[in-house]
């Protein structure tokens, strides 16, 4: 799996501190958004919103740092990222 992003973005920060704490390894590609890569048409070919982190695996392709966490969580069975639909949920509004 390959993640678009810039290092110091907090968003790519933390899929990619997820992605260490479960064991799925992610080959980093840089978008410089000091240079305006999240601009050039491949990278929006990948994201249109030209927004980082962007998660490609194969064919699939994912941005929002959130469900790419998510997706990650699916990989691999961790109780850093429960896989229960019910616990996400309940964890996300609070019930």
């Amino acid at each position: 799996m390959k993640l678009y992003g810039f290092p110091a973005s907090p968003n790519t920060w933390k899929v990619r501190a997820a992605a260490h704490q479960i064991g799925v390894p992610l080959e980093l590609e840089i978008v410089d958004l000091t240079k305006g890569a999240q601009r050039k048409p491949e990278y929006l070919a990948l994201n249109p919103t030209g927004r980082t982190p962007t998660l490609v695996d194969g064919d699939f392709k994912l941005w929002e740092s959130s469900a790419i966490m998510q997706y990650l969580g699916s990989k691999k069975k961790t109780p850093l990222w429960p896989d229960d639909r019910v616990v996400v949920f309940s964890a996300i509004v609070g019930g």
